[in-house]
């Protein structure tokens, strides 16, 4: 059986699937087709996957770096200096952010990623909010980039966000080691096993439309 570590729905309604040790899958109507070392990809187990704006692909891997589905098949980015990927993002501009395991953030501009100062080294999660602030979320950390200004929130410190889920004038992270944290004007708020939450580790969050949160 696969063992799924991250997923994206494509705007063509695809499916791509980031697995351990298996490479990407693409669930589509109803074939299902996988991209792996043979394909390209320097390192089987996907860890993230994003479909920016443009419709290009980017594919995280965990140990061969990072790398894009074209038209001609999957494509290495080389300039992204870590080998690590544990995070993808876009922001309002359509610049794609790389969270890495040891080397921080990249910033992707004119076809190239050069590492972002001061970022987290350990970037777990990311993700953007309405306003266009990037919110970086790390080891016992959490940043947000907004207008050029990268601010480390003081009061989510500790917090191991796995996950971050934001819009509607709030943030929400998962963490590591049990519970969620809602972030709102400026007010940390933390739910866990007095609300009726498991004590297990929460790797992952999600608002949907209705605003309940999963």
């Amino acid at each position: 059986a696969l063992q799924i570590k991250c997923l994206q729905i494509g705007t063509d309604g695809d499916i791509w699937l980031g697995t351990i040790h298996a490479g990407l899958g693409r669930l589509h109507r109803p074939p299902f087709t996988v991209f792996s070392t043979k394909e390209g990809l320097r390192e089987a187990s996907v860890s993230s996957v994003l479909e920016d704006r443009r419709g290009t692909l980017w594919i995280g891997t965990a140990g061969g770096g990072l790398h894009r589905l074209t038209d001609d098949g999957v494509a290495v980015e080389t300039s992204v200096a870590s080998p690590h990927i544990l995070s993808l993002a876009e922001d309002s501009d359509g610049r794609v952010w790389v969270g890495t395991a040891g080397d921080g953030v990249f910033l992707g501009e004119n076809r190239r990623f050069q590492p972002m100062a001061g970022s987290l080294p350990i970037v777990l999660s990311m993700a953007t909010d309405e306003r266009g602030a990037l919110w970086i979320g790390g080891l016992q950390s959490v940043q947000r980039y907004f207008k050029g200004t990268l601010e480390t929130i003081k009061p989510l410190t500790g917090l191991n966000a796995t996950w971050i889920d934001a819009g509607g004038g709030e943030v929400w992270f998962s963490d590591a080691f049990g519970g969620v944290v809602r972030w709102r004007d400026d007010i940390a708020l933390r739910f866990a096993e007095n609300h009726g939450l498991p004590p297990a580790q929460a790797v992952s969050i999600r608002k949907d439309p209705d605003g309940s949160v999963w």
